[in-house]
């Protein structure tokens, strides 16, 4: 499979062939980790995500040792900064802008 094309390997990922064993093997593996364990262990769907970002952000961040604080919270940090920063249409802004500087510089 390190070899395949990307046809070859979507066949073989489709038929539950990888390197490290079936997909959905460690999916459920995860998903049951995050059940029993949910203090060390974060099973973050993107569908969940995109539903509900902030109370998703307030999950991953607390999982990771930084909640965020009463402060930051009231003051819509998440929303206000961290989601919409991380948002397709900021990161499409920031490839415009990053292309057109790109076209400037000579070698």
């Amino acid at each position: 499979m390190e070899n395949a094309s990307f046809e070859e390997a979507f066949d073989e990922f489709s038929q539950g062939i990888s390197l490290c064993g079936p997909y959905w093997d460690h999916i459920s593996g995860y998903s049951k980790a995050s059940l029993e364990r949910p203090e060390i262990f974060l099973f973050l769907k993107y569908e969940d995500m995109k539903k509900d970002p902030t109370s998703n952000m307030k999950r991953l961040a607390e999982c990771i040792g930084y909640p965020f604080t009463t402060q930051e919270e009231k003051e819509d940090v998440i929303e206000e900064s961290i989601i919409k920063m991380c948002s397709f249409e900021q990161f499409r802004r920031k490839q415009k802008w990053s292309s057109k500087r790109r076209t400037n510089c000579r070698a």
